[in-house]
Formats: C-alpha cells, sequence, structure tokens
C-alpha cells in the first residue's frame, strides 16, 4: 500500500511545483532529484496509520495536487503558512479519520520542510520552473488570500473542487440540456452539396487544440530566456494553474468552438459537475454600459431564456448567487473582443474582473481576439492562455473528420496525398493552421483540385467557389439570366458588406432581415426601377443565402455573413474601390493594433496590392514604411510586422526590398520584441524572414553613415549567425566581429569562451567609448564582465553618455540583476555601475526590478548571504524613494561609505532620472511608503 502512496505523492508534488509543464529533456533530471527527496522524507510513514486505503485515496486524488500547488504558492510568498497547514491537517483528518492527528502534521511539517530546504533550490536550478512559478505566482496571490482568511472558506474552496458535488436541481439541468444542444453543433459553410448542409456534432468534429502561456510584455522581460521550454498545455489542464483564464486567439482559430466544447464535455474533462453558464459578451455589452445591469443579471438572464418560467429572474438571481457563493459554478464569457467600443469593452471587462473577485470559488473562462488585447487585458490575477494553431496532426485529424462526414467511397489517404501536394505548391501550409482556413481550402481543393497560392487569391478562388462554381457544378438550382447577372457584378457583395457595416455603426450586433438583405443588393444595383427588378433581387437573396451560405440566417428573420473572415475580405474589397489614397490609409492606419478591424487592414493592404492601380499601391507602400520608420506615429510594431508578412509571403515588390532591409536594420527594437514575441508564445508565430547576403550589404551601405551604423546594432543582436558571417566576411573589421562576439556569449562553466577575455578588452579599454555611448554595447559588456568575474572594470563602465533607456530590462535576466548585487555587497564597490543599470538602462522599470528583489531575493542564497542581499535592496529602495532631495541621496551614500567624490555628478544624474521616470511606477510587491 505504502508504496502506491508515495508514488501519489510523488506526483502531486512533481505537478504542484510544475515539472510537469518543462520539456521532458529539462525535467528528467529534476525528477530523479526528487524521486530521491520524497523517498528518503516520507519512508517513515510506512506502516504507520497514514498507510491505508482512505489516505491512499487523498494523495492520489487531482484535488491534493492543487491543495499542495497552493501550499507551495504561500510557501514561497511566505504569507499564511501556519493557517493554511492547519486546515490542510484538519482536512487530511476529516478524509482520513482513522490517522493520528500527530502524525498529519508531521506529514505537512515535512511537506513544508521538503519544498523550503529542497525544492526551492531544484526549482532554482531549473531556469524554466524557476521562471513560470515566478510568473504565475502574481496570479495566485488574490486566491491564496481568500483561501486563508478563514478555516470555513478554506473548506468552501475544498468543496468546490470535489468530483461529486453534482447539482440534481431539474430546472438546472433542463437548462444544461438546451445549452448543450445549442453548443453541440458545428455548422460548416461552403462545403459543397446539398447534403453538406446538415450540422455536425461537435464531439465528431472539434480536434482538441492546445494552449501556449500568453505572458503581456511587462511580466516577461526579466524572464523571457526560460519560457521557451514551457510545454504546450492540454485543453484537460487549463484550471492547473487557477481559477480565472483568459483564453487568447486569433481570428478564426475556435475560440468559441472550443468554449462549447469544454461547455459540452466539462464533466468528462474535469470530473466536476458544476452549474455552466456561458454567455455571449456582445449580446449584453450595452445592458451593462447603458443600463447599469450587473454580471450576475447577465447570466441570471441567459438561464431565465432558456428555462421553463418557474421561476422569475429576481429568483433566478438569488439562486445562482447561492451557487456562485458556494463555488458550485463554471462561467463562460465568450468574444470580449466583439465588444464594439473600447470604452464598454474596458467597463465590462471591469465588471467581469469584480465579478470573479466576488465569487472567487468558482472557475471562469474568457476569450478574446489576441490583437489590440493589450488596450483591453485583465490583469496579472488571471491565467492568460494563448490557443495555438493546428500543427501537422491535427490538420490531418480536422481534414479526416470532415473528409468522413462528406464522402462514402473515395479513399481518404489518396485524398489527403493530393491535398497535400497542392497545400505545398500554394504556399499555404502556414494559412491552413488556423482552422477556418483549413475549411476554405478543403472545400477549394474539393470542387477545384488545386489551391491558389496568395491569400487574396484563396479568399477570392474561395468565394468566387461559393458563388459560381459549386452550384455549376452541382446544377441544383437554376437562375435567371437577370440574378446570374446580378451575381457576377464584382462589387455586390463588398456592397452588402459595406451595407451591414453603416448601418452596424449606429447598432453593433446589427443584423439584416430579409428585406434589408434585398435592399443592399438594390443599393449595390443603384436601380430606380426597383418594381422590375423585385424578383431577380429576391432571388439573388434566396440564392446567396440558401446556396452559397456566404450569409446565412443566425435567427428569425435575422441574417448576417457566415463568417468574419467573408465579411471582412469584402469590406476590404469595398474600401480598395471606393476611396481615394489619402482617406484609404487614414483608415487603414486607424484600424491597425484594433481588435475588430485589424484583419480588415490587412486585407486591405494586400488587396491594393494584388488588385490597385500603382499610384495606390505606391502610396499606401510608402506609407506603411514612413509609419514603420518613425517613433511618431502608433502601432509602429504593427505596421513592422505587416511589411515582414509581405516580404514572406512574396508580396513584397522588388521596388521596396532594400526598404524593407533598411527597416530590419534601423528599428532593432521593434525586430527584437517581434522576434521575441514568436518564442514566447509558439515557434510559428510569427518569423522575420530576410535574405542574408542582401542583408549583409545594405549593413555595408548603412555603416557609412556612423548614425545609421550606431542605430543598427539593436538589429545585429537579433540577426542569425549566418547574417553575422556574411557581415564579418563583408565589413571585416575587429569591432564587428567583437560586437558578434559580445551577442553571442552566453556563459559555460565547462567550456569557457576562449575569446571573451580579448572581447571585454576591447569594450573596456580599447574600444570604451563605443560601450560609454551605446546602452545595448554597454549592457552587453556589463553582463560579460559580471559573468567572467572581471569586477576589476566595473569603475571603467561609469562615465556613460548615452540617453535613458530600458535596455537592462529589455535584454538582461534574473541572474544578472543577482550578479551585480553580489558582487556590489561582496566588494563594497560598483554602486555607479549598479545605479546606472537599474535607473538609466532601465528607465521607468526601476520599480518592478525592486519588486521582483524583494520578493524573491532571500530564496537566492549565495554562500549564505541572502539576507545581505534583501537588506541592502530594501536600503537602496529607501534611498531612492525616500530621499527628497539630491542632496539627501548622496548624504545617504556616505553613510553607507559608498560614495565616491568623483561621481557626484552621476549620482545627481541617477536620483533626478529616477524621480522623472520611475519613482511612481510601483510594482505592487512593494509596499506603500507613503503609509
Amino acid at each position: 500500500m505504502w508504496e502506491g502512496i508515495l508514488s501519489g505523492i510523488i506526483l502531486s508534488i512533481g505537478e504542484a511545483v510544475c515539472i510537469n509543464k518543462i520539456k521532458a529533456e529539462k525535467s528528467k533530471k529534476v525528477i530523479r532529484k526528487l524521486n530521491n527527496l520524497i523517498e528518503t522524507t516520507f519512508n517513515k510513514y510506512a506502516d504507520s496509520t497514514l498507510d491505508c486505503d482512505n489516505f491512499y485515496r487523498v494523495v492520489t486524488n487531482s484535488k491534493f495536487s492543487d491543495l499542495l500547488h497552493k501550499f507551495f504558492w504561500i510557501s514561497y510568498d511566505k504569507k499564511g503558512i501556519l493557517e493554511y497547514k492547519d486546515y490542510l491537517t484538519k482536512y487530511i483528518l476529516s478524509e482520513v479519520p482513522t490517522a493520528k492527528s500527530f502524525e498529519v502534521s508531521s506529514f505537512i511539517n515535512d511537506i513544508n520542510e521538503v519544498y523550503v530546504c529542497f525544492l526551492g533550490k531544484i526549482i532554482e536550478e531549473e531556469p524554466a520552473i524557476n521562471s513560470l512559478i515566478q510568473i504565475l505566482s502574481v496570479s495566485q496571490r488574490i486566491l491564496l488570500d481568500r483561501i486563508s482568511e478563514s478555516e470555513e472558506t478554506f473548506l468552501k474552496y475544498v468543496q468546490s473542487l470535489s468530483e461529486d458535488n453534482a447539482i440534481s436541481d431539474k430546472t438546472i439541468n433542463k437548462f444544461h440540456d438546451v445549452s448543450s444542444k445549442e453548443f453541440s453543433k458545428i455548422r460548416f459553410t461552403g462545403i459543397s452539396g446539398e447534403e453538406m448542409k446538415s450540422e455536425q456534432n461537435i464531439n465528431n468534429f472539434y480536434v482538441r487544440n492546445n494552449f501556449s502561456y500568453y505572458f503581456p510584455k511587462t511580466m516577461t522581460n526579466l524572464y523571457q530566456n526560460n519560457v521557451s521550454d514551457i510545454l504546450p498545455i492540454d485543453i484537460e489542464n487549463i484550471f492547473c494553474d487557477g481559477n480565472k483564464i483568459v483564453i487568447v486567439g486569433g481570428a478564426g482559430f475556435g475560440k468559441t468552438t472550443t468554449l462549447n466544447y469544454i461547455y459540452c464535455n466539462y464533466e468528462k474533462l474535469f470530473n466536476q459537475h458544476p452549474l455552466k453558464i456561458k454567455i455571449d459578451l456582445k449580446d449584453y455589452a450595452e445592458k451593462i454600459t447603458n443600463d447599469n445591469k450587473d454580471i450576475l443579471w447577465c447570466i441570471s438572464n441567459e438561464f431565465y431564456k432558456k428555462t421553463p418560467r418557474e421561476m422569475d429572474l429576481k429568483n433566478i438571481e438569488k439562486t445562482l448567487s447561492k451557487y456562485l457563493l458556494d463555488g458550485k459554478c463554471f462561467v463562460i464569457f465568450d468574444a470580449l473582443d466583439e465588444i464594439p467600443s473600447l470604452y464598454q469593452r474596458n467597463k465590462v471587462r471591469d465588471m467581469i474582473a469584480n465579478f470573479c473577485d466576488i465569487y472567487f470559488l468558482n472557475r471562469f473562462i474568457i476569450s478574446t481576439r489576441e490583437v489590440g488585447y493589450l488596450k483591453n487585458r485583465f490583469d496579472e490575477s488571471f491565467i492568460h492562455l494563448r490557443i495555438n494553431e493546428f500543427d501537422p496532426p491535427r490538420i490531418k485529424e480536422y481534414s479526416t473528420n470532415w473528409f468522413k462526414a462528406y464522402y462514402d467511397e473515395t479513399s481518404f489517404e489518396d485524398f489527403w496525398t493530393s491535398f497535400n501536394i497542392e497545400v505545398q505548391k500554394s504556399n499555404c501550409s502556414t494559412l491552413i493552421k488556423n482552422p477556418i482556413i483549413l475549411v476554405l481550402a478543403l472545400s477549394i481543393f474539393d470542387i477545384e483540385t488545386n489551391l491558389p497560392n496568395k491569400r487574396v487569391e484563396f479568399y477570392q478562388k474561395c468565394i468566387d467557389t461559393f458563388l459560381k462554381v459549386r452550384e455549376d457544378r452541382k446544377a441544383a438550382r437554376k437562375l435567371s439570366r437577370e440574378a446570374k447577372n446580378i451575381l457576377g457584378i464584382d462589387t455586390l457583395m463588398p456592397d452588402i458588406a459595406f451595407f451591414k457595416y453603416d448601418k452596424r455603426i449606429e447598432d453593433s450586433d446589427y443584423k439584416f432581415t430579409y428585406d434589408e438583405l434585398k435592399e443592399g443588393i438594390f443599393s449595390s444595383l443603384d436601380v430606380t426601377d426597383k418594381i422590375n427588378w423585385n424578383s431577380s433581387v429576391e432571388e439573388c437573396a434566396e440564392y446567396i443565402v440558401e446556396r452559397t451560405e456566404l450569409i446565412r440566417e443566425f435567427d428569425e428573420d435575422a441574417f448576417d455573413f457566415s463568417h468574419k473572415t467573408f465579411f471582412e475580405f469584402f469590406l476590404a474589397l469595398y474600401y480598395s474601390k471606393h476611396f481615394d489614397n489619402e482617406e484609404l490609409f487614414d483608415k487603414i492606419s486607424s484600424w491597425i493594433g484594433d481588435s475588430n478591424n485589424d484583419e480588415l487592414a490587412k486585407l486591405v493592404i494586400e488587396i491594393v496590392i494584388q488588385k490597385g492601380n500603382t499610384s495606390q499601391n505606391k502610396y499606401v507602400m510608402n506609407k506603411l514604411f514612413e509609419h514603420a520608420n518613425s517613433d511618431k506615429f502608433s502601432n509602429r510594431i504593427e505596421f513592422f510586422r505587416i511589411i515582414a508578412d509581405l516580404y514572406s509571403n512574396g508580396m513584397l515588390h522588388p521596388r521596396y526590398h532594400i526598404s524593407y532591409y533598411n527597416m530590419l536594420l534601423l528599428n532593432g527594437d521593434v525586430f527584437y520584441i517581434l522576434s521575441h514575441r514568436r518564442n514566447l508564445l509558439s515557434d510559428d508565430y510569427f518569423e522575420i524572414k530576410y535574405d542574408e547576403k542582401i542583408l549583409s550589404n545594405v549593413f555595408c551601405e548603412i555603416s557609412n553613415d556612423y548614425e545609421k551604423y550606431f542605430k543598427s546594432f539593436y538589429s545585429l543582436n537579433c540577426v542569425n549567425n549566418k547574417a553575422k558571417r556574411e557581415i564579418i566576411n563583408q565589413k571585416a573589421n575587429d569591432e564587428i566581429a567583437n560586437i558578434f562576439n559580445l551577442f553571442s556569449y552566453r556563459i559555460n562553466k565547462k567550456r569557457p569562451n576562449p575569446n571573451i577575455k580579448s572581447t571585454i578588452e576591447y569594450f573596456t579599454n580599447k574600444n570604451l567609448m563605443l560601450t560609454l555611448s551605446h546602452p545595448l554595447i554597454y549592457v552587453f559588456t556589463l553582463k560579460a564582465v559580471l559573468e567572467s568575474n572581471s569586477f576589476e572594470c566595473l569603475p571603467l563602465l561609469t562615465n556613460v553618455t548615452f540617453k535613458e533607456n530600458t535596455d537592462f530590462f529589455q535584454y538582461s535576466t534574473t541572474k544578472d540583476m543577482l550578479r551585480l548585487l553580489d558582487c556590489l555587497i561582496t566588494s563594497k564597490s560598483g554602486i555607479e555601475v549598479l545605479l546606472i543599470a537599474l535607473i538609466i538602462c532601465s528607465s521607468g522599470s526601476t520599480n518592478i526590478i525592486f519588486g521582483w528583489a524583494m520578493e524573491h531575493f532571500s530564496e537566492l542564497d549565495f554562500d549564505g548571504r541572502s539576507n545581505d542581499t534583501l537588506d541592502f535592496v530594501n536600503w537602496l529602495f529607501d534611498l531612492l524613494y525616500a530621499s527628497s532631495s539630491d542632496v539627501e541621496f548622496i548624504e545617504k551614500l556616505k553613510s553607507k561609505e559608498f560614495y565616491n567624490e568623483q561621481y557626484n555628478d552621476l549620482y545627481k544624474r541617477v536620483y533626478c532620472s529616477y524621480r522623472q521616470n520611475g519613482r511612481d511606477k510601483y510594482d505592487d510587491r512593494i509596499p506603500d511608503m507613503n503609509k
């Protein structure tokens, strides 16, 4: 029996400290240490009162893993440990009544001791686990504080995790039945053949995708080098790190379908039976913002609409409130991004956040598009997960499900082989990672047996198939000559899309009535004799709805485009045809980065490139480069990314290639952010492509201009090794070779870099002026000095001439700060360099670094000096924050014997910089010094 109990303890502790979240090759060593540690510590409980069936059931239950998870967060934060240990002991005793109290208490104390003395060090040695725990600890604080308020709250939380809390209320079960019927169907649009109109069961079609942690930029600066080792998250594990989940994803990634699948299969996925409610946020946005309805009213109203009128709305609110207070609910808030205005989105977001805080024992999921999310994001107490694109196995699984539903005789393998050949020829293997685009590709291939190679062509081919080719092939409906003429008008669907867009300005949830759809067609025709054309227009309306499914009926006499992709494509066509150059680009620039219109902007740009006239094309492209290259314009990153995307997909005209390479080399800050965003989220998220020889040639040209050469260093840090070799071969000077050697240096105790000493010598002696005048060179030189223990060089790095920037914050890791602090504490010198790194090179981010230090440095031990480190961090923060003038600041420096008269001007500079840029930018881990 005890071997099974021991295995359960090992598994639960492993899950609780996130070992199962990192790649196998990284976790093997940790697992071996953990196994030995657990066996050594807990074998003494064999043959005790804990060696029994009831205790086995406790430690092998997912609830125990969750409780340990929370226990370790508390140990990590060092708050509420005693109360939590007491509650955990009482819980185990309630589950194992034959156990002796002192043995359970001893067991809990041993778990705490294992974490404090051993697991913390194991975690510290594994950067990926360490980074993840540091970041996720932010999301745990609020929940942990609430759970630890009282034993009653703790037991309520335990009960909310139970697997046997099925709700027997008949009305609730009826509500679940009605909702499940609604959410359990998938309808495919644009599939050839009458028989393909039938709805399909979600369990037969849905392919389980996985998720990645989505960390906003402000949370990853100190940890970004380690996050790429973390494994994707399966759908069954989305609640392992918290109960408030934000699912972020691009258009067409299946966010709503995923939520519908979770709703219909929640009991199987999570072994729980809560009251489940899913609401579409755009249906309630106006009620919340204009009528001051709260979230409880919204979910109660959703419940009321789908149940027999056995209770009025007020009684439903009371009932739901009781279930929510007891932690018996699962609530989905779908499509935050589809709320039309930023004001409404922010208010709804705040209301949801407040609701989740009040009813903290329940589980919540909110979905939103990724583009523009940071404009209305939830705080770090919410776990953010990005829904990943389909990988090749999932693409094949999805294609198999689609194929089986609509083909009886043909071999799937033959179909799949042919389809794959066309995907490779058409260069759309990346596009079909998006589920909606995969369906479009399958539909087109079904008709044409080939695929186009550009997205705009791809969409156009799909639209042409829906409007014309499919019906010609099936001959399912005879159209009059007049109706065929109307459907043959290129501007018909774009005009209908704009007709809807124009109406949507006043009504964000606007859908056509059938008569309004006809009105949109008449608007496109611009005819005066509507009576004579009425029958043909009606024929077209019926054809568009019933046969093409580009527009379909969502509710009784409520019609809309079957997917936002179609609507945006047609609307993009309209704008590219009807707006002059200046007005068109004003629209594009206002849409880019907006979650509701970003895709529309990109489609307009691609249509201008593919279909626009030369004048329009040149105007739009020149403006794109102007915005991407200038700090004057907002959304600069998005403009850069759009141009890089055009180049990658072969849509950038050769006349702009040199401009593209100049953009890459002279916007290194954006280059860096986009490169690391790709690494943080998924390998295929985004890639900046370039030809290494061309990049080298352009660099050699711009290097003749010292200002541009100086600026290009940021980009040189991002380019691949092949490009670096090309540049070194062409440029052939010591400075470039040393810069690349500096950028590529990573500490390796087993195989030290043989060139690093000469590189340090180069940048601290021969070319010291470059180091002191360029922040990036300065930061990398400082890192190399610290990693190689060349502390005698530190005084040389004090006379910096560059302006305030965020280079240290952007390009450093936690260990860099540790080395700098430890060097200062042990040598009692180098405070000038520390202040430069903390303040001048971390402009506006100083308090975030202090907050991290105050929370975690006490657990990071340098030969037993962790207390000295923490004391020094607190003193330094107080020195900066509490000093009322540069004179007082300098006097306090003198009191610690850090003052050096030759750096008096530097002390004044860093103090003034902190007061101007960093003092009021708090991290919530820093105590309010004003209290």
